[in-house]
């Protein structure tokens, strides 16, 4: 731990793992194996964050794909709500609910981040940085409250740290015309009502019973958890 090469070695280690596991699976002549085959295809790996979404046997098999040594520690928020990465990743109706999910936010004390305009740090790398997070919580949000929620702690932060709300403001619009925010979240009064919004919505996240968010959900899917591990 702590090598510059660490991660790389860490990723490939696991990686070739799940590809000895996935080899063994694709030359049997089972069609239980060829399902399992199928059905961990489509989860994913980051390192060592493992998200898995429609297999409720993984942690059974995991001893399987990986050395003993390797410990899995499994969410304990069910299976209906969960984060991963930089995601929080809600299950209601048969429909995912994405957001934002910040660990720092978890902690019990105040994380100093963005940089302050009274520093020496020009006062335009906060507005850029303003206009950057805001694409970031455009491309991983599905919901419109979610995506109000975000941009407005970041939004009060920078402005009760001294940057100009008017110019703020003036970054919102011309990010609301680069990107199709309109079209995304079906708000059709355009960036200004979506600006006053911000102050109307108080929450930090889509609660998955706001009937109101579900509502604007703009990527649906169907959820199907079947545990294939106990057929």
């Amino acid at each position: 731990m702590g090598g510059n090469a660490s991660p790389f070695i860490a990723d490939l280690y696991l990686a070739w793992n799940e590809y000895c596991y996935m080899y063994e699976l694709s030359k049997s002549k089972r069609e239980s194996d060829m399902n399992l085959a199928k059905i961990l295809s489509n989860n994913s790996r980051y390192i060592d964050d493992i998200s898995v979404i429609n297999y409720l046997g993984f942690g059974s098999i995991a001893k399987e794909i990986y050395h003993p040594s390797l410990i899995l520690e499994e969410s304990s928020t069910g299976y209906h709500y969960d984060t991963f990465l930089d995601l929080l990743v809600r299950i209601h109706n048969q429909q995912f609910i994405i957001g934002i999910y910040h660990k720092v936010e978890d902690f019990n004390f105040e994380v100093i981040n963005y940089p302050f305009p009274t520093s020496n740090i020009h006062s335009q790398v906060g507005y850029n940085t303003f206009y950057s997070q805001l694409v970031r919580f455009f491309r991983l949000c599905n919901n419109v409250m979610d995506f109000l929620a975000r941009v407005n702690l970041i939004r009060q932060k920078l402005s009760a740290r001294g940057y100009n709300e008017k110019t703020l403001h003036r970054y919102f619009l011309k990010f609301c015309n680069n990107y199709p925010v309109n079209i995304k979240y079906g708000v059709s009064d355009g960036a200004e009502a979506l600006w006053i919004m911000l102050f109307e919505n108080k929450s930090s996240s889509c609660s998955v019973q706001n009937i109101d968010a579900i509502k604007k959900i703009t990527k649906p899917c169907s959820v199907i958890l079947k545990d294939i591990f106990k057929n």
